[in-house]
């Protein structure tokens, strides 16, 4: 593939070499796939090969998530440009993801702002922590305050009817992938970390045994929090935080209470007759994980994933580490930066994507096919002859209550609004 866009680029100064309609869509199918954001006479075989999508993401393309993914970083930056141009707000994010594109070792390492970030958590890498703080509490602020939904997703809700709130915990979005990642470092997990633990004390001796037992305790976490995402049950627990002692095994109220608390620091603070939302298999797996490892090795798992996903932003270098090679880094940079942009903008993101790529008309002719397929549905009940009225009372209830959702509403589209959210 190399020569032959070696032999494309000696000949297209000929202009009577490629002069046929086929010929010229041909090479312009070539050229749409370079990567141009490399210098070729730096490295040529990275400005040919590596925007070929199949080639630069089929080792990481593991889930049916991560195929949406990297779909959706492919075209990312374009994107952030097109939706930008409606949204002035979006500036905000292009930035973010083009400084984490041009990033470089010439540019100088950031890694005392992670190490100080870790600390405020609080936690510590290489060494343990000595917080009080339990895993679960620090899951939660991950989640909740830090948006990483490493384990947990969480969020809360109000119940205006009630007073009440309502505390989600569901196992997190991404666990398929830092645990795929896992598996595909697991045999050189010694040189791998020995990469990270070197840019962090300027020392690559490690304890090996240490580092053993840190390979182990990951990959029974991630694969014991997969398995547990894949088996739940669309059907949820609702209760009080008051029923947590009949309802959770080895546990209380004031101990729930106290965590969370200590996790999402909401103001007013959770109270008994609040509720909780979540699936008795994730309390189990939660509960086993603490009586197999206890707080101290929890928390030092968590640092040391969130060094593994971070540090490569505040330290080019790591992305070699990460990724396995210098040509794999430039490849998977983009998909690497595009995840940590939406990450930190979600909804900004989320509203670019909708204005850049799908239209007024569009969202109109949507919600109006929407309207006429809940109508038809109704006119359809009331025209049935098997049901009785009391259930066709019933139906029509159901049917007026359901609500598309496809886009944000129209007040996260205003430039105005996300420019003070952001």
């Amino acid at each position: 593939m190399v020569l032959f866009f070696a032999f494309i680029a000696i000949v297209i100064e000929h202009d009577t070499f490629c002069d046929t309609a086929d010929c010229i869509h041909h090479t312009s199918l070539l050229e749409r796939s370079v990567n141009t954001a490399i210098d070729p006479c730096d490295d040529f075989s990275a400005y040919v090969c590596s925007e070929f999508l199949q080639a630069r993401f089929a080792e990481h393309d593991k889930s049916t998530i991560e195929s949406l993914r990297y779909a959706l970083y492919q075209e990312f930056g374009k994107t952030l440009r097109m939706g930008t141009t409606k949204i002035q707000a979006g500036r905000k994010a292009m930035v973010m993801y083009e400084m984490c594109r041009g990033r470089r070792p010439v540019h100088g390492s950031q890694l005392p702002l992670l190490r100080a970030f870790l600390q405020e958590l609080p936690l510590a890498w290489p060494k343990h922590s000595n917080t009080t703080l339990t895993a679960f509490s620090v899951v939660l602020s991950l989640a909740y305050r830090w948006q990483v939904p490493f384990w947990f997703a969480v969020s809360v809700l109000d119940d205006s009817s009630s007073g009440r709130r309502r505390v989600v915990v569901r196992p997190g979005t991404y666990i398929p992938i830092p645990r795929n990642y896992h598996l595909r470092v697991a045999s050189d997990y010694l040189l791998y970390y020995k990469s990270y633990y070197a840019a962090y004390t300027a020392d690559s001796g490690v304890n090996e045994t240490a580092v053993d037992e840190m390979r182990v305790l990951e990959h029974t976490v991630l694969s014991k929090l997969n398995s547990v995402s894949k088996s739940l049950s669309p059907t949820l627990s609702v209760f009080s935080f008051r029923e947590v002692d009949r309802r959770v095994p080895n546990t209380s109220t004031a101990y729930w209470l106290t965590r969370i608390d200590e996790g999402l620091h909401l103001e007013p603070r959770l109270t008994p007759e609040d509720e909780v939302v979540l699936s008795d298999v994730l309390v189990q797996a939660l509960n086993n994980l603490v009586v197999m490892y206890g707080d101290e090795d929890l928390n030092a798992l968590l640092a040391w994933q969130l060094v593994q996903l971070y540090s490569p932003l505040a330290e080019s270098a790591l992305m070699t580490a990460r990724f396995g090679s210098k040509q794999k880094a430039e490849v998977f940079r983009p998909a690497y930066c595009a995840h940590h942009v939406e990450e930190s903008f979600k909804v900004l993101v989320l509203s670019l994507a909708t204005v850049s790529r799908i239209t007024v008309k569009d969202r109109r002719l949507v919600t109006t096919a929407f309207i006429n397929l809940a109508s038809t549905a109704l006119s359809k009940v009331n025209a049935s002859r098997w049901m009785d009225n009391e259930s066709k009372a019933r139906v029509a209830q159901k049917l007026a209550l359901v609500q598309m959702q496809m886009w944000p509403p129209e007040s996260l589209l205003s430039d105005v609004v996300l420019e003070e959210t952001y």
